[in-house]
Order: C-alpha cells, then structure tokens, then sequence
C-alpha cells in the first residue's frame, strides 16, 4: 500500500497542462505567471477514496489503512500567501474516526502549527545553519549566508517556472473552451483548458520533456546561472570554513577555479547536466524495457498502463492567470499486488483570488508556544507530549498512525571489546549503551558529572529515571528498583541494564537467541 501510495504523490506532483501556445492562450506564458506570483489568496480541497473488492475480504495493513482514509479529504478553506515567505492556512483533515482543525503559518524560517487539541501552538525553526557544536565549527559570514538562503531559494521560482514553461510537452488530448464560472463568488469568463493522460503516455511525455531540456542550452544556462548566484557564494564560504591541511589547500584552490568564474562554472555544469541527459536518452527505450520486465517494476508498469488516468480542467483568466481547477487521478489495482482494494481515486479542486494584489496572513499567538529549534529533537513522543491525549489529533497519531511504535534490535558484541555502540553480556547481564537506547525511545538522557548520575526524562509519560553509576538500584519516579547489573562506563560511553529503563518507558524486552540480540519493542 505505501508502494502504491507513493507513486501516486510523486506522479501527482507532475504538471501535464503543457506549455505551448493553444487555440490562442499563451500556456507559456501561464506557467510563467504561476511561478511569478507573489501573494494570493486560495481555497483547495483534495480528497482519496479507496474502493475494495470485497470489504469482508479485507486483512492486515491493507485493512487498517482502507478503514482510515477510505474516504478522507483535507480541506484548505483558507490559504493566504502574503509573500513566498509568509503563508497561512486553515482547514480542517478529515477520516474515519473524525475532524481534525488546524491552522498553520509558514513565517521565513518558521512554521506554526495550531492544531485542535494542541495544549499551545508549536513552532518548528527551520534554519540551514546547524546547531550546538557544529555552529562554532563555522564562519559568522557562512551563518549569515545560510540564515538569507530561504528567500533567495523562494526568488528561484520564477526562473524555474520559466525554464519549465520552456520544456514540457503537451499532451496529445488537449482542448479549450470559454465558460462562465464562479470564483470565491465573483462570476468570470474564464478560458478552460482540458488535458488528460493515461499511463501508456508517460514515457513519451519524459522522453520529450528530456529532450526539449537538452534542445534549451540558452535556458538551460540562464537557470544554471540563476542558481550559482544564490548557492555558489555559499558553497564558497563553507569550504573556506573547513580546516585545511597542505593537499586540502591545494584541493580547495583547484575548486575555487572554476567557482570563482561564473563563466566557466555555467558552462560546465551545462555541457555535464546535457551530457547526462543525452546519456539518458540514448538508453531511454532499452531502459524502459528493462524497468517493465523487471520483477521489482510491477507498481512502474500499473502506472505506465491504460490502468491510470489522470485528467485535469484549469480556468485560466484574461490575465493568463490561474483561477481554478480540477485534478483527477485513477488507478486501478490488480487483485494480485492490491491486497483486495480494486481502484485508487485522488481529486483535487481549488480556487485562487486577490492574485498579486495586498494580502496579510491570519496571524497565530506564539507567545505561549512549544518551540523546537535546531537543538531540540522534535520526536514523536515530545511532539504527543504538546497533544491532550483525549484529543482527536492525539488518537490519530498515537492510536491510528501509531508514530511512538518502536522496535530496536541490538546485536551484542561477543569479542568483549565495549564498542561504545553495542550492547555487550556482563556476567549473564545484557547492558547496553544508555544514550543511544533512550533516544531512540523518544526520550531525554542527560549526565551530572558531580554525582555520576544518568537521568532520564519522558515528557510523554511523565517519567523520570535516575541510574547512579557502580550502583544495583535506581529511582523510578521516586521509587527505588533493584537493576540487574550496576551501570558502568566503558571506553567513555556510559551502559545499562535495559529492563528497568525499557518498561519505564513502555517498551518491552525479550532475547533473540539466534540473532544474539537485544529486542526492544513498543506498540
């Protein structure tokens, strides 16, 4: 089922309206404009319906998954985009077992969620420059670089919708007609455009999507161009940052080179991406070939058969702007890889208004938010812990989607060497690295050099376990326990007896004596 999913996300990521002039619209000049846009104000629904052969016949994931989002939807009743770094949404995610709400703003190199049954709004800091010791390891001038890519990333857009505007093709089906239409209410003459596909198409469509790239050297260059501008500089500080030996010296000054004139790096990046691509489709056929016979090629060859179709309508207005559409993508599923559902159906509707004109996002009250940075872990359990776990979005990722589930496997190390990674056997006691445990269980492990304690947090579950090392005992919430084995540091990394940790974070502990493995497993 992931397989199939999968599939359909990345092929609906496709565009296919096409890009050349057409019964007097210029698509060209279309994709241009969707690209350019800087703010607008939209509304889109999509939605997945899953049909089954036999819903009785059902089992296992398949029906699990069938049973949540056989028919779910996730509707985006308002989205404002002030500019490309500013963006708010609000709608609402809907399956089975009931409505989740939820707001969330895009704002530079933040994002805020506000979610219906979140204790406070959380906010999620998205920055390049990396964290805790890594920091100190570079120049402030590659920070500052680092901190401005994001909206020169976000600038990128028109040049690539440009480039892209240039290069696909149209499909063979593709027509136009003017209708009368609402949008947000306002009644308009629009131009619709129909285009469908189905999958025997596909491999034509790349194979003159590819070749329009290659036939496109001015393009090509000026998009290469575009994007030595904004990453070079910062490629260019980095390796200034790293330490130097003699040969890296001498390696760094055969790289800056070519880095340093702009010339000279387009032009060959150009003729290696034209290379590649002329390469691809010398091959193109025998590969596609290969990839239909192959046995791992069978979710390839659904969706390159009569099996998939994708259609779309798209109101373009006198502006040759965007201002409506409608997405429909099929696949019917053989009985044999489908796991008894016959037939895939995702559609997506959406509208846009007020483009390239005033608009200011729906703000969210961050002053009480739950923050992660780039030294905070955002794992599931912490993210569970901003949650009320009677609330809706609560069940649905600790219950339906199941995101705290673990199941580490630990191999113990034999040669009695105390590899810092591996468990290894003490006097028929299994002890294993603390850290590296606890952290995968979600949890905090922190060291107070001054007592020689490990402390371990679960926010989640409000857990709270001290292990004193050379000590038999431990204080779990206060309460003292017996361990198997005292902890013990070896080769500066510190060991624990598993069981009493694993439990107090809900996990449990068996043996796998064939693999001589420690296995740790959380529903």
């Amino acid at each position: 089922m992931k397989k199939w999913i999968a599939s359909i996300a990345g092929f609906m990521a496709i565009a296919l309206t096409g890009c050349q002039a057409s019964e007097g619209v210029d698509l060209n000049k279309v994709m241009k404009n969707t690209y350019s846009v800087t703010s607008s104000e939209a509304s889109q629904t999509l939605t997945v319906r899953l049909t089954a052969d036999n819903n009785s016949a059902l089992t296992g994931n398949t029906k699990q998954f069938m049973d949540l989002f056989g028919n779910a939807s996730l509707n985006l009743k308002e989205i404002k985009m002030q500019d490309r770094l500013h963006v708010s949404v609000k709608g609402d995610f809907v399956y089975s077992k009931g409505t989740i709400p939820f707001q969330m703003n895009s704002e530079g190199q933040d994002l805020i969620i506000q979610v219906e049954g979140a204790k406070k709004p959380i906010v999620l800091h998205r920055t390049a420059v990396p964290a805790g010791e890594a920091s100190e390891l570079i120049s402030e001038q590659l920070k500052k670089q680092l901190e401005e890519l994001t909206q020169k990333s976000a600038d990128l857009a028109p040049a690539i919708g440009s480039f892209l505007a240039g290069t696909l093709p149209n499909p063979a089906r593709m027509y136009k007609k003017t209708e009368t239409s609402q949008v947000h209410g306002e009644t308009l003459t629009l131009n619709k455009f129909h285009a469908d596909v189905n999958g025997t198409e596909l491999l034509g469509l790349v194979k003159s999507f590819l070749t329009n790239v290659a036939a496109d050297e001015k393009g090509l260059k000026d998009l290469i161009g575009q994007l030595y501008d904004v990453f070079v500089p910062v490629i260019k500080e980095a390796m200034k940052s790293q330490e130097q030996g003699a040969d890296g010296n001498a390696q760094l000054g055969m790289y800056m080179q070519y880095l340093d004139n702009k010339t000279l790096a387009v032009e060959f990046a150009a003729t290696s991406v034209k290379g590649l691509i002329q390469n691809a489709l010398n091959d193109f056929d025998a590969s596609a070939e290969k990839l239909s016979a192959s046995e791992n090629g069978k979710a390839a060859q659904l969706l390159l058969s009569d099996k998939m179709t994708f259609a779309t309508d798209v109101y373009i207005d006198s502006d040759n702007q965007i201002r409506k559409s409608y997405t429909e993508f099929k696949l019917a599923l053989p009985a044999e890889e489908s796991g008894g559902l016959k037939e895939i159906q995702v559609t997506s509707a959406s509208e846009n208004w007020n483009i390239n004109k005033p608009v200011s996002i729906a703000p969210i009250d961050r002053s009480s938010a739950v923050e992660f940075d780039g030294t905070s872990s955002t794992s599931p359990s912490k993210l569970l812990a901003a949650l009320d776990s009677k609330s809706q979005i609560y069940k649905f990722l600790k219950d339906d989607l199941r995101i705290t589930k673990k199941d580490l496997h630990l191999v113990v190390d034999s040669s009695g060497s105390g590899d810092a990674a591996s468990p290894y056997n003490k006097d028929g006691n299994v002890m294993v690295p603390a850290r590296y445990v606890v952290e995968s269980l979600d949890a905090n492990v922190d060291w107070d050099g001054s007592t020689k304690q490990v402390i371990v947090t679960d926010e989640l579950r409000g857990v709270k376990v001290v292990l004193t090392i050379g000590s038999p005992m431990a204080a779990v919430n206060g309460v003292i326990k017996p361990l198997e084995a005292a902890p013990e540091i070896m080769n500066g990394s510190t060991f624990v007896p598993i069981r009493v940790i694993a439990e107090a974070l809900g996990a449990r502990v068996s043996w796998d004596g064939d693999a001589n493995a420690v296995v740790i497993q959380r529903d």
